[in-house]
C-alpha cells in the first residue's frame, strides 16, 4: 500500500471507530458525521457504507439510509446483515416486493439465523404470501423457539388465512415468552372479542391497560367488550379515560355517546356526539345518532337539524332520511316530512317501515288541508302505503287499523287487519274481523280461507271445515284450501279423508312440496308405504328444483 492510500485508511478508521462510539451513545447525528466521511476517504469498503445506513434509518432519513445499504450490497454482495437492514428500510418505505428480494437474499446467505425467516415471514404476509409466510416463521421458530416475535407474526398470517384458533396459541405462547409486552395482550384480547369470548378479552385489555395504562386504545377496546356484554357504566367509564388520554379521538367520544344513549343519559350522550363532531365535521353516522339523542328529549327543531347534516354527507342513508322525515312530522312539517320519506323509499322502496311513516305524514297532512278534495286525495295515499306496508310486512298490525280507521267500511282493509292479527297470533281478533269481512260479502273466498285457517289453528275443526267448504263452493280452484281440508281431517283423525284432499290439492296445482311432504306422511301413517315413497321423491325433486 503507498503512503498516500494508508494515511487515508487510517484517517478513515479512526472515522469509523469515532462513528461507532457515538452511534453507541446514541448521538446519530455526529456519527453519521464520522461514517460519511469515512465512504469519503474509503468509498470501496462496504462497512463504512453498511453502518451509515444503521444511523441514517436511525435518524429517519430512509432514501439515504437505502442508498447507503444499496452501496453495501453492491461491494459486499455475501453480506447477509447488509441485505436484511436493506429490506428493513424497503419494507418501512412500502416497497415490499423489493423488501421480500432482499430479505429472500439475507436467508439464502444465512439460512440458520431465526431473525432473517422472521423478516422474511413477516413481509410475505403483507404481500399476501401467506401460506410461504407461515412457513417461514415456523422455519424461524425452529431456528430459536424462545424469541416472542416469529409467533407474534405467525399469528398475523395465521389470522388472515382464518386460522384464528392456531393463531390465538402463538399469541399466548408469545405472551408466555415476553409476559412484558403489552401489544399482545391486546392482539388476544381482540382476537378473544372477535371470537365473541367477551370475558376472557376484558382480562386481557384489562392486562394490557396494566402495562401500558397511558395509551387510550386498550382502554377504548375494553369499552366495547364491556358494551358487548351490557355493562354500560363501567364500559362509559373505560370510553371516559380513553378520551382522558386522548381528546381528539373521534371514535371514541362516538362510542361513549352512543353507550350514555344506551342508558338513556340523553344530554352527556348529545355532549360526546358533539365533541366527535368537532373532530370530524362530515360524519354523516354521528350526525344521525345526535338527532336520535334530541329527538329523545323532544328536541325536534335540533333533531331536524342533525338529520339534515346527516342526509347531506350521507344522501343514501335510509335511516337518517327515514328518521329527518319523523323528525318534520313531529313540527307538524308534512310537506317536508312525505318529501324525506319519498327520498328514503328511493332508496329502499321495500321498507315497511317507511312505508308506514309516509302513509303517517300523509295521514297528518289531510288532517290541514283546506280543501276536500285535497284532503281525500292524501287520505287514498295514505291507506296505500297502509297496504304496501302490510304487503311487505303482514304481521304489522298498526299499520293494518290506521288503514281500517281511515276507510272503515272497505272489506279488503278488515281483510288485511284480520291477516296481521293473525300473524301476531290473535287469532279470535282475526276471526272476528274475517266474520266482518263475511258479514258484508258472504262470497268474499279469501276471508272463507283465513277464517278456514284460523279456525284449524285453535282446533275447531267442524267450524274450520265449513269455512274451507264455503270458499271451495265460491272459488273451487283455491288449492290451498284443499290443503288445509286436509289438515283438519287429519286433525279429526281421519288420514283416509285428508289423503283426498292433499291429493285434490295436488291436482290443481302439482308444485306442492309441502302437500307432497304431508300426503307422503299420511300415506305412509296408513301403510300405503310405496306411494308415500313415490309422494317424497316428488317433493325432495321439487325442493331441489327452488333451490
Amino acid at each position: 500500500m503507498n503512503n498516500s492510500l494508508q494515511v487515508h485508511e487510517e484517517t478513515a478508521s479512526h472515522y469509523f471507530h469515532r462513528g461507532n462510539l457515538l452511534k453507541q451513545s446514541g448521538k446519530f447525528d455526529e456519527s453519521a458525521a464520522a461514517y460519511q466521511r469515512c465512504t469519503e476517504l474509503n468509498p470501496d469498503f462496504s462497512w463504512y457504507h453498511h453502518n451509515l445506513g444503521e444511523v441514517l434509518a436511525k435518524l429517519g432519513q430512509r432514501d439515504g439510509a437505502e442508498k447507503s445499504y444499496r452501496r453495501a450490497c453492491e461491494l459486499n454482495p455475501n453480506s447477509a446483515w447488509s441485505w436484511h437492514n436493506l429490506g428493513e428500510v424497503l419494507e418501512q418505505q412500502g416497497n415490499i416486493d423489493e423488501t421480500v428480494a432482499a430479505y429472500r437474499k439475507a436467508v439464502e446467505l444465512y439460512p440458520d439465523f431465526y431473525e432473517f425467516h422472521n423478516s422474511l415471514g413477516k413481509a410475505l404476509c403483507s404481500q399476501g404470501q401467506l401460506d410461504e409466510s407461515v412457513s417461514c416463521l415456523r422455519k424461524a421458530i425452529e431456528l430459536d423457539s424462545e424469541s416472542a416475535l416469529p409467533y407474534q407474526n405467525l399469528w398475523e398470517a395465521l389470522a388472515r388465512l382464518g386460522r384464528v384458533d392456531e393463531g390465538m396459541d402463538c399469541l399466548r405462547r408469545a405472551i408466555e415468552l415476553n409476559p412484558g409486552e403489552g401489544d399482545l395482550y391486546l392482539k388476544l384480547a381482540e382476537a378473544l372479542q372477535g371470537k365473541n369470548e367477551f370475558a376472557e378479552a376484558v382480562g386481557y385489555y384489562r392486562k394490557a391497560i396494566q402495562l401500558k395504562p397511558d395509551l387510550y386504545w386498550p382502554y377504548y377496546k375494553l369499552g366495547t367488550a364491556l358494551s358487548a356484554q351490557g355493562q354500560w357504566e363501567e364500559a362509559i367509564g373505560s370510553y371516559r379515560k380513553a378520551v382522558e388520554l386522548e381528546p381528539g379521538s373521534a371514535i371514541v367520544h362516538h362510542y361513549l355517546g352512543h353507550t350514555l344513549s344506551v342508558v338513556q343519559r340523553w344530554e352527556e350522550a348529545i355532549a360526546s356526539y358533539r365533541k366527535a363532531l368537532d373532530i370530524v365535521p362530515n360524519a354523516a353516522v354521528i350526525y344521525q345518532h345526535l338527532g336520535d339523542a334530541l329527538a329523545k328529549l323532544q328536541k325536534w327543531e335540533q333533531a331536524a337539524g342533525a338529520y339534515r347534516k346527516s342526509v347531506e354527507f350521507d344522501p343514501n342513508s335510509l335511516e337518517a332520511q327515514d328518521h329527518l322525515g319523523f323528525a318534520l312530522y313531529q313540527l307538524g312539517r308534512y310537506d317536508e316530512a312525505i318529501s324525506a320519506y319519498r327520498r328514503a323509499l328511493e332508496i329502499a322502496p321495500n321498507s315497511d317501515v317507511v312505508n308506514c311513516h309516509l302513509g303517517d305524514a300523509l295521514r297528518g297532512r289531510a288532517g290541514v288541508q283546506p280543501l276536500q278534495k285535497d284532503i281525500d286525495r292524501d287520505l287514498d295515499q295514505a291507506v296505500k302505503c297502509y297496504g304496501r306496508t302490510i304487503e311487505l310486512n303482514p304481521s304489522n298490525l298498526e299499520a293494518a287499523q290506521k288503514a281500517v280507521e281511515i276507510k272503515s267500511n272497505d272489506s279488503k282493509l278488515y281483510l288485511q287487519l284480520g291477516k296481521a292479527l293473525a300473524e301476531q297470533g290473535q287469532l279470535d281478533g282475526a276471526i272476528a274481523q274475517y266474520r266482518r269481512v263475511l258479514d258484508r260479502s258472504s262470497d268474499s273466498w279469501e276471508a272463507h280461507h283465513y277464517l278456514g285457517e284460523a279456525l284449524a289453528k285453535l282446533g275447531r275443526w267442524d267450524e274450520a271445515i265449513a269455512s274451507y267448504d264455503r270458499c271451495v263452493k265460491v272459488h273451487p280452484d283455491d288449492f290451498m284450501s284443499y290443503a288445509g281440508l286436509g289438515d283438519v281431517w287429519l286433525g279429526k283423525g281421519m288420514p283416509e279423508r285428508a289423503i283426498e284432499f292433499y291429493q285434490k290439492a295436488i291436482e290443481l296445482n302439482p308444485n306442492l312440496a309441502e302437500v307432497y311432504d304431508k300426503l307422503g306422511n299420511t300415506l305412509a301413517k296408513v301403510g300405503r308405504q310405496k306411494e308415500a315413497s313415490v309422494c317424497y321423491r316428488r317433493a325432495l325433486e321439487l325442493k331441489t328444483k327452488v333451490s
